[in-house]
């Protein structure tokens, strides 16, 4: 088997909420959208955790990973889950960035070239 083909950007907008926070969504969000596509984990966080684990292996030097999360706790969680385990997922250069409402809601890493 060859090599696998490496990206220069990976963008994501993965489910993000916390199971327990399911009930509280706006009804035309609730009732149309599958839970899978919603919901991850109890906080929210067992997707964004694993994007940022895998993308690294799918990223060329110098790729970027953008992600969409829930807000500023998520967005900081990620953010110093990547600073505790740079060396091992060689994503770097990592900045959160806000919405348009002020929310630090996107984070921006790149990977080690």
């Amino acid at each position: 088997a060859g090599e696998q083909a490496k990206f220069s950007g990976i963008l994501s907008n993965p489910p993000y909420i916390g199971q327990g926070e399911m009930s509280g969504l706006q009804a035309e969000v609730r009732l149309h959208e599958p839970a899978s596509a919603l919901a991850s984990g109890p906080d929210g966080m067992d997707d964004l955790v694993h994007i940022v684990t895998e993308a690294p292996h799918f990223l060329a030097p110098g790729g970027f990973l953008g992600l969409e999360t829930g807000g500023a706790l998520q967005t900081h969680r990620l953010s110093r889950f990547l600073s505790q385990n740079q060396v091992g997922l060689g994503l770097t250069s990592v900045q959160i960035k806000p919405d348009l409402q002020g929310v630090e809601r996107f984070l921006i890493a790149r990977k080690s070239t």
